[in-house]
C-alpha cells in the first residue's frame, strides 16, 4: 500500500467523525441557535466568549498535546509519554481553572463582560475538561483507534444538542418555581446561559466516559522527559495563542474598533459570526486533515523520501479544498438558509473568508517543518507576524469598512504566514512543492468566484440559474480530476 493511500485512508476515518461531529454542530447547534436566539446581542455573546476559549485551551494545555505526538510517536514510548504529560497536566489544569473561577468578577470587568461574571466561571470548568480530554484523544490518533475517536468525537456533538434540545424544547419549570437548572447554577438569567450549561455538562460526562480508556496506564512521570516536551512545546504556546487570536478574535477586534455602542457591537459581532460559521466548513476540513496529517508526518518523518510524500499530501489538500470551496460559494443562496434571517447581511463576505481559511490550510501543511526539524521558535516568530498583519488592518479597516475588515484582515494574515512559512522553510527543511499548480488554481478559484457574482447578478430564472451552475461545476470537477489523475491513481495502489 503507498504511503499517499495509506494517508488518505487515515484522513477518511479521522475526517469523517471530525467532519460529521462538525456538521451535526454547525447544522443542528449553531444554525438552531441563530433561530433561537433570536436577539443577536446574545449570538454575539456567545461568539465572543467561544472566541476566548481557544486562547485558554492553549495556555491552559501549553500544547503538551503536540509534544505528546513528538515524542510518543517512537516505538514502545505512547506509554511512558502519555503518564509523563498528562498527569502534570492535571495538576496545573486545576490550579489554573481555579484562579479563572477565584478571579472571575475581575476578569469579567476588564473584557468590559461585567455583567456575566458566572459564565467566566462555568467556561473555566468547561476549558478545564476540555483541555484534559486533549492527550486521550491524542492517544487514540497514536495508538490508530479511528473508532475510538470517531465515537468520542461525535457522541459529545449528539450529547450536547441533546441537552440544548432539551433545555430549549421541554425544560420549562412552573411559573413562578426554579428548576433543577437554577437551583444547580443560580446566575442563570438568560437563554444564552442554556448553552454554556448544556456544554459544560457533555464535557464533564465525556471526560469521564474518555477516562475509562485509560487503564493500565501507571502513575509516572519522567521529568526528564517532561521538560524536553516542555522546552519543544514552549514556543508553540505562542503559536496557539496567535493562531487563536488572528482566526477568533475578530469578534474582540469588532467588539472595541466598530463605530457604534458597546451592545451594538456586539451584536454585530453575532452577525459577522454566523458568516464565519458558514466558511468555518472549510475550517472543519482544514481541522479533519490535520488529525490525520500530524501523527502521520511524524511517524514517517525517519523515511528518506518522506519530503515528496509532504508535496504530495499538500497537492491531496489543495484538491480537496479547491473543490470545496467552489462547491460552497456556487451553492451560497441554499447554504444562507441555514443560519437565521436576521444573521444574513454578512454572507457576502463567505468567498473572502473561504480564500482566508485556504490560505490557512496551506499554511498548517507548508509549515510543518519546523515541528519536525524541533525548530518550533520559528512557528512563534511566524505566527506573531501574522497577528502584527490582523491587528493593524483590523484596527484601520474595521471602524471605516465593518465588519468587512475581519474578513480581508484574515486573507491577508493567512497569505502572508504561507509567504514566511515557505521562504523560511526552502532554507531549514526544503521540499519541493509544485508551486505552478497551487498558482494555477488559486487564479483559478478568484476567477470562479468573479463568475459567480457575475451570474447571480444576471437575476435568471431558479432552473437556468440551476443548469449554468451545474455546468461549470461540472466542467471544474473534471478540471481537478484530470490535471490531478497520477497522484489520485496513487490512492488506488
Amino acid at each position: 500500500m503507498s504511503l499517499i493511500r495509506q494517508f488518505a485512508g487515515q484522513t477518511i476515518i479521522y475526517g469523517v467523525s471530525h467532519m460529521l461531529s462538525r456538521v451535526l454542530y454547525f447544522l443542528i447547534l449553531s444554525s438552531y441557535l441563530t433561530y433561537t436566539l433570536k436577539d443577536s446581542y446574545e449570538y454575539g455573546l456567545y461568539t465572543l466568549m467561544y472566541s476566548y476559549a481557544t486562547v485558554i485551551i492553549v495556555l491552559l494545555s501549553y500544547r503538551i498535546d503536540t509534544a505528546f505526538f513528538r515524542f510518543g510517536s517512537g516505538k514502545g514510548n505512547l506509554e511512558k509519554t502519555f503518564s509523563t504529560a498528562f498527569f502534570p497536566l492535571i495538576f496545573t489544569t486545576t490550579f489554573c481553572v481555579g484562579g479563572i473561577i477565584l478571579f472571575s468578577d475581575a476578569i469579567s470587568s476588564t473584557l468590559s463582560l461585567s455583567e456575566y461574571p458566572h459564565l467566566f466561571k462555568w467556561f473555566a470548568i468547561i476549558l478545564g475538561f476540555d483541555v484534559l480530554s486533549l492527550l486521550p484523544y491524542g492517544k487514540f490518533r497514536l495508538e490508530n483507534k479511528a473508532k475510538s475517536f470517531a465515537i468520542y468525537k461525535v457522541g459529545n456533538i449528539i450529547l450536547t444538542i441533546i441537552l440544548l434540545f432539551y433545555f430549549f424544547e421541554f425544560y420549562h419549570p412552573r411559573q413562578g418555581e426554579d428548576g433543577w437548572v437554577q437551583q444547580l447554577f443560580p446566575a442563570w438569567g438568560q437563554l444564552v446561559d442554556y448553552v454554556f450549561i448544556a456544554n459544560l455538562l457533555a464535557s464533564i460526562i465525556m471526560f469521564i466516559l474518555l477516562c475509562t480508556n485509560l487503564k493500565g496506564i501507571k502513575f509516572s512521570v519522567d521529568w526528564t522527559l517532561w521538560k524536553k516536551m516542555v522546552v519543544y512545546s514552549l514556543p508553540l504556546i505562542i503559536v496557539g495563542v496567535a493562531s487563536s487570536i488572528n482566526q477568533y478574535f475578530s469578534a474582540q477586534f469588532q467588539q472595541f474598533f466598530l463605530s457604534g455602542s458597546m451592545d451594538d457591537n456586539i451584536a454585530e459581532v453575532g452577525v459577522y459570526g454566523a458568516a464565519m460559521r458558514l466558511a468555518a466548513l472549510l475550517i472543519m476540513f482544514n481541522s479533519a486533515f490535520n488529525y490525520a496529517a500530524e501523527p502521520f508526518f511524524f511517524r514517517n518523518a525517519s523515511r528518506k523520501n518522506d519530503k515528496d510524500i509532504y508535496a504530495k499530501v499538500l497537492s491531496l489538500y489543495s484538491i480537496c479544498a479547491v473543490a470545496m470551496m467552489i462547491l460552497l460559494i456556487y451553492n451560497l443562496e441554499i447554504i444562507a438558509y441555514v443560519v437565521g434571517e436576521n444573521y444574513r447581511a454578512a454572507i457576502y463576505l463567505v468567498p473572502i473568508l473561504l480564500l482566508a481559511y485556504f490560505m490557512l490550510g496551506l499554511y498548517y501543511n507548508v509549515s510543518i517543518w519546523y515541528k519536525l526539524s524541533d525548530k518550533t521558535i520559528y512557528g512563534s516568530y511566524i505566527s506573531l507576524f501574522g497577528v502584527l498583519i490582523t491587528v493593524l488592518i483590523s484596527y484601520y479597516c474595521i471602524p471605516v469598512y465593518g465588519y468587512a475588515g475581519s474578513a480581508w484582515a484574515a486573507l491577508a494574515c493567512y497569505t502572508s504566514m504561507v509567504a514566511l512559512a515557505l521562504i523560511w522553510g526552502k532554507k531549514h527543511y526544503p521540499i519541493r512543492y509544485d508551486f505552478k499548480k497551487l498558482a494555477v488554481w488559486l487564479i483559478l478559484v478568484i476567477l470562479l468566484i468573479l463568475l459567480n457574482q457575475w451570474i447571480v447578478g444576471l437575476n435568471l430564472s431558479t432552473i437556468l440559474l440551476v443548469l449554468l451552475k451545474g455546468s461549470i461545476l461540472l466542467a471544474f470537477f473534471s478540471f481537478l480530476v484530470y490535471t490531478n489523475r497520477s497522484l489520485l491513481g496513487e490512492l488506488k495502489r
